[in-house]
């Protein structure tokens, strides 16, 4: 998703000049993340795309409309916005914060809720959680979607820090994203 960081960072950004509105820049940036993770997961679940062609391929997409949306500019004069990579609560960063918040609401989606159930068993065994009855590709598409969130949370906050909407940001973040799950163990086959 290294074309999802300047796309929705940037779009979080141009709200945010728009409508000198940090929250509602935020929330634009984490709905637009959602959309196309949800894009995605429809493109895997009903065109049958493998995932990571699907994800490679609307990364470009998305890396190349930001840069047609913004000519290749940054985009300057945030104002309040960076007050989420940069601010801080006492001693403890507003990013921490949110990472933290992040961790245990997905732990709490994951282990306390039907849906983190399903999760782990359409991930765990495809075919039997079919067989079992759950609706594997809707399953896949929410999380398609939270992986959107995600994301998109993570460009928000890195455009935040930077102070300034960069076009080209996170070139490159998938290629060590990538390597560090496989070194640690996840199949690239899914699952």
């Amino acid at each position: 998703y290294d074309g999802l960081i300047p796309c929705v960072g940037c779009t979080a950004c141009m709200i945010m000049v728009a409508t000198q509105n940090k929250y509602l820049a935020l929330f634009g940036g984490l709905l637009m993340g959602g959309l196309i993770g949800y894009i995605v997961g429809t493109i895997v679940t009903r065109v049958k795309i493998p995932a990571f062609l699907a994800t490679l391929a609307v990364s470009q997409v998305a890396s190349g409309g930001i840069m047609i949306a913004t000519g290749g500019i940054k985009i300057n004069d945030l104002g309040d916005f960076t007050v989420f990579g940069k601010g801080s609560v006492g001693p403890v960063w507003i990013s921490v914060i949110l990472m933290f918040a992040a961790m245990i609401i997905c732990h709490i989606i994951l282990t306390k809720t039907s849906f983190g159930r399903k999760v782990f068993a359409v991930g765990g065994n495809y075919s039997a959680a079919v067989a079992s009855g759950i609706d594997a590709g809707r399953i896949i598409r929410r999380v398609y979607m939270i992986d959107g969130i995600a994301t998109a949370l993570a460009a928000v906050l890195l455009m935040s820090r930077l102070g300034s909407g960069q076009p080209s940001a996170g070139q490159g973040y998938a290629f060590d994203a990538i390597t560090g799950a496989v070194v640690g163990g996840c199949s690239i086959y899914g699952g």
